[in-house]
Protein backbone atom coordinates (compact mmCIF):
# COMPACT_ATOMS: atom_id res chain seq x y z
CA UNK A 1 0.00 0.00 0.00
CA UNK A 2 1.08 3.18 -0.94
CA UNK A 3 0.13 6.07 1.39
CA UNK A 4 -0.12 9.56 -0.81
CA UNK A 5 1.12 12.96 1.44
CA UNK A 6 -2.16 15.21 0.05
CA UNK A 7 -4.71 12.84 -1.57
CA UNK A 8 -4.69 9.86 -2.93
CA UNK A 9 -6.42 11.38 -6.42
CA UNK A 10 -5.12 12.53 -9.50
CA UNK A 11 -6.80 15.20 -11.73
CA UNK A 12 -6.16 17.00 -14.87
CA UNK A 13 -5.43 20.31 -13.82
CA UNK A 14 -5.66 21.35 -17.87
CA UNK A 15 -9.56 21.15 -18.35
CA UNK A 16 -11.19 24.80 -18.42
CA UNK A 17 -14.78 25.62 -17.61
CA UNK A 18 -16.70 27.55 -19.79
CA UNK A 19 -16.64 31.04 -18.18
CA UNK A 20 -20.06 32.40 -20.18
CA UNK A 21 -23.36 33.53 -17.91
CA UNK A 22 -25.61 30.57 -16.87
CA UNK A 23 -29.12 30.18 -16.64
CA UNK A 24 -30.71 28.36 -13.72
CA UNK A 25 -34.10 27.98 -16.16
CA UNK A 26 -31.98 26.77 -18.50
CA UNK A 27 -31.50 23.63 -16.31
CA UNK A 28 -35.11 23.32 -14.75
CA UNK A 29 -34.01 25.07 -11.69
CA UNK A 30 -35.63 27.87 -9.80
CA UNK A 31 -33.31 31.25 -9.43
CA UNK A 32 -34.92 31.87 -5.84
CA UNK A 33 -34.14 28.68 -3.81
CA UNK A 34 -31.03 27.08 -2.19
CA UNK A 35 -29.70 23.95 -4.44
CA UNK A 36 -28.21 21.22 -2.79
CA UNK A 37 -27.12 18.53 -5.23
CA UNK A 38 -25.70 14.88 -5.82
CA UNK A 39 -24.38 13.61 -9.01
CA UNK A 40 -23.12 10.20 -7.73
CA UNK A 41 -24.42 7.61 -9.47
CA UNK A 42 -28.27 6.34 -7.99
CA UNK A 43 -27.18 2.75 -6.19
CA UNK A 44 -25.04 5.38 -3.83
CA UNK A 45 -27.90 7.02 -3.16
CA UNK A 46 -28.50 4.39 0.09
CA UNK A 47 -32.03 4.42 2.06
CA UNK A 48 -30.38 5.72 5.28
CA UNK A 49 -28.61 8.68 3.07
CA UNK A 50 -32.13 9.30 1.40
CA UNK A 51 -33.78 9.83 4.49
CA UNK A 52 -31.14 12.33 5.68
CA UNK A 53 -31.78 14.43 2.30
CA UNK A 54 -35.46 14.00 3.38
CA UNK A 55 -35.14 15.28 6.49
CA UNK A 56 -32.89 18.57 5.19
CA UNK A 57 -35.52 19.76 2.48
CA UNK A 58 -37.60 19.56 5.41
CA UNK A 59 -35.72 21.86 7.61
CA UNK A 60 -34.56 24.15 4.43
CA UNK A 61 -37.76 25.41 3.18
CA UNK A 62 -36.65 27.09 0.65
CA UNK A 63 -34.36 24.48 -1.19
CA UNK A 64 -34.52 21.99 -3.62
CA UNK A 65 -32.14 18.76 -4.53
CA UNK A 66 -30.75 18.01 -7.94
CA UNK A 67 -29.87 14.66 -8.55
CA UNK A 68 -28.74 12.81 -11.60
CA UNK A 69 -30.81 11.08 -13.36
CA UNK A 70 -29.66 7.00 -14.32
CA UNK A 71 -33.31 5.61 -15.28
CA UNK A 72 -36.75 5.46 -14.58
CA UNK A 73 -36.94 2.90 -11.88
CA UNK A 74 -34.95 4.96 -9.54
CA UNK A 75 -36.54 8.32 -10.48
CA UNK A 76 -39.89 6.88 -9.47
CA UNK A 77 -38.59 4.78 -6.52
CA UNK A 78 -37.01 8.62 -5.47
CA UNK A 79 -40.17 10.41 -5.90
CA UNK A 80 -42.36 8.01 -4.78
CA UNK A 81 -40.16 7.97 -0.90
CA UNK A 82 -40.69 11.94 -1.09
CA UNK A 83 -44.71 11.33 -1.68
CA UNK A 84 -44.61 9.31 1.28
CA UNK A 85 -42.74 12.28 3.35
CA UNK A 86 -45.38 14.76 2.07
CA UNK A 87 -42.82 16.71 0.21
CA UNK A 88 -43.47 18.29 -3.15
CA UNK A 89 -42.40 16.55 -6.01
CA UNK A 90 -41.04 19.05 -7.74
CA UNK A 91 -38.24 20.02 -4.74
CA UNK A 92 -36.67 16.94 -6.28
CA UNK A 93 -34.94 18.00 -9.73
CA UNK A 94 -33.71 15.13 -12.21
CA UNK A 95 -30.34 16.07 -13.95
CA UNK A 96 -29.91 13.86 -17.56
CA UNK A 97 -26.77 13.04 -18.46
CA UNK A 98 -24.47 15.10 -20.71
CA UNK A 99 -21.34 15.23 -21.62
CA UNK A 100 -17.91 15.87 -19.08
CA UNK A 101 -17.83 19.51 -20.47
CA UNK A 102 -21.37 20.59 -20.47
CA UNK A 103 -21.92 18.84 -16.91
CA UNK A 104 -18.80 20.98 -15.54
CA UNK A 105 -20.38 24.06 -16.56
CA UNK A 106 -23.89 23.33 -14.94
CA UNK A 107 -22.59 22.30 -11.89
CA UNK A 108 -21.45 25.87 -11.00
CA UNK A 109 -25.92 26.65 -10.44
CA UNK A 110 -25.49 24.07 -7.49
CA UNK A 111 -24.88 25.66 -4.03
CA UNK A 112 -23.96 22.24 -1.57
CA UNK A 113 -22.83 18.79 -3.15
CA UNK A 114 -24.32 16.21 -0.53
CA UNK A 115 -22.24 13.11 -0.40
CA UNK A 116 -23.36 9.77 -0.06
CA UNK A 117 -22.37 7.06 2.20
CA UNK A 118 -21.22 4.28 2.89
CA UNK A 119 -19.80 5.03 -0.85
CA UNK A 120 -18.61 8.13 -1.12
CA UNK A 121 -18.60 10.65 -4.40
CA UNK A 122 -15.37 9.87 -6.24
CA UNK A 123 -14.43 11.80 -9.42
CA UNK A 124 -18.35 13.54 -9.08
CA UNK A 125 -16.78 14.62 -5.95
CA UNK A 126 -13.55 16.45 -7.83
CA UNK A 127 -15.35 17.64 -10.35
CA UNK A 128 -17.95 19.58 -7.92
CA UNK A 129 -14.49 21.49 -6.01
CA UNK A 130 -13.34 22.06 -9.69
CA UNK A 131 -16.58 23.73 -10.65
CA UNK A 132 -16.61 25.74 -7.23
CA UNK A 133 -19.08 23.83 -5.82
CA UNK A 134 -18.11 22.78 -1.65
CA UNK A 135 -18.77 19.36 -1.13
CA UNK A 136 -20.21 18.19 2.33
CA UNK A 137 -19.43 14.58 3.60
CA UNK A 138 -18.74 12.31 6.71
CA UNK A 139 -15.83 10.31 7.42
CA UNK A 140 -16.04 6.29 7.30
CA UNK A 141 -13.87 3.84 8.65
CA UNK A 142 -13.22 2.31 4.84
CA UNK A 143 -11.76 3.79 1.60
CA UNK A 144 -14.70 4.51 -0.31
CA UNK A 145 -15.87 5.82 2.83
CA UNK A 146 -13.20 8.24 2.85
CA UNK A 147 -12.33 9.16 -0.14
CA UNK A 148 -14.09 12.63 -0.12
CA UNK A 149 -13.00 13.52 3.53
CA UNK A 150 -9.56 13.20 1.12
CA UNK A 151 -10.43 15.51 -1.35
CA UNK A 152 -11.99 18.19 1.27
CA UNK A 153 -8.46 18.06 3.16
CA UNK A 154 -6.84 18.85 -0.10
CA UNK A 155 -9.25 22.00 -0.77
CA UNK A 156 -8.87 23.54 3.34
CA UNK A 157 -12.83 22.27 3.78
CA UNK A 158 -12.17 20.36 6.80
CA UNK A 159 -15.17 21.72 8.13
CA UNK A 160 -17.19 20.31 5.73
CA UNK A 161 -15.86 16.63 6.95
CA UNK A 162 -18.53 15.89 9.44
CA UNK A 163 -17.81 12.94 12.17
CA UNK A 164 -21.51 11.14 12.04
CA UNK A 165 -24.67 11.56 10.53
CA UNK A 166 -26.23 13.89 12.43
CA UNK A 167 -23.39 16.61 12.25
CA UNK A 168 -23.61 15.58 8.57
CA UNK A 169 -27.83 16.61 9.30
CA UNK A 170 -26.48 19.74 10.98
CA UNK A 171 -24.27 21.34 8.76
CA UNK A 172 -26.47 20.72 5.83
CA UNK A 173 -29.15 22.67 7.44
CA UNK A 174 -26.99 25.23 8.44
CA UNK A 175 -25.56 26.08 5.27
CA UNK A 176 -28.65 25.57 3.56
CA UNK A 177 -30.65 28.29 5.69
CA UNK A 178 -27.53 30.69 5.70
CA UNK A 179 -26.39 32.30 2.35
CA UNK A 180 -23.71 33.90 4.28
CA UNK A 181 -22.38 30.29 5.07
CA UNK A 182 -23.29 28.67 1.97
CA UNK A 183 -20.74 32.41 0.29
CA UNK A 184 -17.97 31.55 2.75
CA UNK A 185 -17.04 27.90 1.60
CA UNK A 186 -18.03 28.59 -1.99
CA UNK A 187 -14.79 31.41 -1.62
CA UNK A 188 -12.97 28.76 0.00
CA UNK A 189 -13.30 26.48 -2.43
CA UNK A 190 -12.15 29.14 -5.54
CA UNK A 191 -9.73 30.61 -3.24
CA UNK A 192 -7.78 27.49 -3.26
CA UNK A 193 -8.91 25.98 -7.08
CA UNK A 194 -5.02 26.82 -8.08
CA UNK A 195 -3.70 26.09 -4.70
CA UNK A 196 -5.27 22.67 -3.92
CA UNK A 197 -2.98 19.35 -4.18
CA UNK A 198 -6.03 18.11 -5.72
CA UNK A 199 -5.25 19.59 -9.20
CA UNK A 200 -1.34 19.44 -9.03
CA UNK A 201 -0.01 16.83 -10.99
CA UNK A 202 3.60 17.78 -10.73
CA UNK A 203 3.24 17.45 -6.97
CA UNK A 204 1.43 13.87 -7.30
CA UNK A 205 4.00 12.79 -9.84
CA UNK A 206 6.85 13.44 -7.37
CA UNK A 207 5.08 12.22 -4.73
CA UNK A 208 4.47 9.06 -6.16
CA UNK A 209 8.11 8.62 -7.69
CA UNK A 210 8.96 9.19 -4.02
CA UNK A 211 7.23 6.38 -3.05
CA UNK A 212 8.46 4.02 -5.53
CA UNK A 213 11.85 4.94 -5.04
CA UNK A 214 11.07 4.20 -1.16
CA UNK A 215 9.99 0.54 -2.41
CA UNK A 216 12.63 0.26 -4.25
CA UNK A 217 14.72 0.70 -1.52
CA UNK A 218 13.01 -1.85 0.61
CA UNK A 219 13.66 -4.32 -2.35
CA UNK A 220 17.21 -3.92 -2.58
CA UNK A 221 17.71 -3.86 1.63
CA UNK A 222 15.66 -7.47 1.04
CA UNK A 223 18.02 -8.64 -1.19
CA UNK A 224 20.84 -7.96 0.67
CA UNK A 225 19.69 -9.41 3.64
CA UNK A 226 18.80 -12.96 2.25
CA UNK A 227 22.18 -13.45 0.85
CA UNK A 228 23.56 -12.23 3.84
CA UNK A 229 21.41 -15.14 5.61
CA UNK A 230 23.17 -17.31 3.31
CA UNK A 231 26.15 -16.93 4.75
CA UNK A 232 25.51 -16.31 8.39
CA UNK A 233 22.15 -18.03 8.71
CA UNK A 234 21.95 -17.87 12.90
CA UNK A 235 22.63 -13.96 12.79
CA UNK A 236 19.66 -12.71 14.90
CA UNK A 237 20.13 -9.36 13.78
CA UNK A 238 19.76 -9.83 10.39
CA UNK A 239 16.35 -12.07 10.53
CA UNK A 240 15.13 -9.08 12.86
CA UNK A 241 15.90 -6.19 9.99
CA UNK A 242 14.13 -8.33 7.49
CA UNK A 243 10.94 -8.50 9.55
CA UNK A 244 11.15 -4.53 9.70
CA UNK A 245 11.80 -4.30 6.17
CA UNK A 246 8.97 -6.75 5.63
CA UNK A 247 6.42 -5.08 8.11
CA UNK A 248 7.20 -1.80 6.15
CA UNK A 249 6.40 -3.06 3.04
CA UNK A 250 2.71 -4.43 4.75
CA UNK A 251 3.74 -7.98 4.55
CA UNK A 252 3.09 -9.27 8.05
CA UNK A 253 2.53 -12.61 7.39
CA UNK A 254 6.48 -12.06 6.25
CA UNK A 255 7.58 -10.27 8.79
CA UNK A 256 6.08 -12.41 11.25
CA UNK A 257 7.85 -16.02 10.20
CA UNK A 258 11.25 -14.06 10.22
CA UNK A 259 10.54 -12.37 13.61
CA UNK A 260 9.82 -15.93 15.06
CA UNK A 261 13.13 -16.85 13.35
CA UNK A 262 15.11 -14.03 15.18
CA UNK A 263 12.84 -14.98 18.56
CA UNK A 264 14.07 -18.75 18.47
CA UNK A 265 17.50 -17.71 18.55
CA UNK A 266 17.16 -14.73 21.67
CA UNK A 267 14.04 -15.91 22.79
CA UNK A 268 13.77 -13.21 25.63
CA UNK A 269 14.43 -10.21 23.67
CA UNK A 270 12.01 -7.30 24.67
CA UNK A 271 11.59 -5.53 21.35
CA UNK A 272 11.47 -8.22 19.55
CA UNK A 273 8.45 -9.80 21.45
CA UNK A 274 6.68 -6.16 21.52
CA UNK A 275 7.10 -6.12 17.83
CA UNK A 276 5.86 -9.69 17.86
CA UNK A 277 2.59 -8.66 19.92
CA UNK A 278 2.05 -6.24 17.01
CA UNK A 279 2.16 -8.43 14.45
CA UNK A 280 -0.13 -10.65 15.81
CA UNK A 281 -2.74 -7.84 15.67
CA UNK A 282 -2.03 -6.46 12.35
CA UNK A 283 -2.92 -10.31 11.76
CA UNK A 284 -5.78 -10.17 13.60
CA UNK A 285 -4.25 -12.99 16.12
CA UNK A 286 -5.82 -11.55 18.68
CA UNK A 287 -5.75 -14.32 21.62
CA UNK A 288 -2.06 -15.00 20.49
CA UNK A 289 -1.09 -11.61 21.05
CA UNK A 290 -3.09 -11.80 24.51
CA UNK A 291 -1.36 -14.76 25.88
CA UNK A 292 2.04 -13.63 24.33
CA UNK A 293 1.27 -9.94 26.38
CA UNK A 294 0.45 -11.64 29.59
CA UNK A 295 3.39 -14.34 29.23
CA UNK A 296 5.92 -11.59 28.75
CA UNK A 297 4.49 -9.27 31.42
CA UNK A 298 4.40 -12.35 34.12
CA UNK A 299 8.59 -12.89 33.17
CA UNK A 300 9.30 -9.70 34.29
Amino acid sequence: IIYMPDTYQVNDPTIKIDSHKIKKENYGLPDNKFIFCSFNQNYKITPSIYNIWIKILKETKDSIIWILSENNKSRENLLDKLNLSQIDRDRLIFAEKLSHKDHLYRLKLADLFLDTFPCNAHTTASDALRSGVPVLTYKGKTFASRVATSLNYSFGLNALVAKDEKEYLDLAVEIGNSREKSLHFKKIVNKNLDKSPLFDIKSFTKNLEKAYLKINEFDEAIKYLINSLKLKPDFFETHYTLSEVFFHKGMYDVSLNNLNAALNLKPNHLTAITNKTELLLKLNKKEEACLLYTSDAADE
